[in-house]
């Protein structure tokens, strides 16, 4: 299974992969998910730091260590990871390079609020 730039929009709370997300998986599956997050959880105040940016979406910006606590310790998973992901700098150059509204809007706060806080947050598991 693979996400990307999704999951946070409907996974963000402790047990639901566990719940709605793992009882479909086979057994050996691999799970791998690419999401929007934010370096660390800056004591609780992520949205607060965040808001000017994203409005009232920056409470789905998550730490790749929050994503680890929130995908769970199910006795069927064998392996969990989560880490910042290498595409970042990118990812963004890209998306900048699109002329896209939404890009032109996201540019005014690539260096103040996006590539100082926020990073894409890598999940892997891997099931028995």
């Amino acid at each position: 299974m693979f996400s990307i730039d999704s999951y946070h929009y409907f996974a963000a709370e402790e047990g639901f992969f566990e719940a709605k997300i793992l009882p479909f998986l086979n057994e050996k599956a691999v799970v791998f998910i690419g999401i929007p997050g934010i370096k660390n959880e800056y004591g609780g105040r992520s949205e607060e730091l965040l808001s000017d940016w994203l409005g009232d979406e920056a409470y789905m910006f998550k730490s790749p260590a929050e994503w680890r606590k929130i995908v769970g310790n199910h006795d069927r998973m064998e392996r969990v990871e989560t880490w910042e992901m290498e595409c970042f700098e990118l990812a963004w150059k890209e998306w900048f390079a699109t002329g896209h509204e939404y890009a032109i809007a996201d540019k005014r706060f690539y260096e103040t609020l996006i590539k100082p806080y926020t990073c894409f947050a890598g999940v892997y598991i891997e099931l028995k």
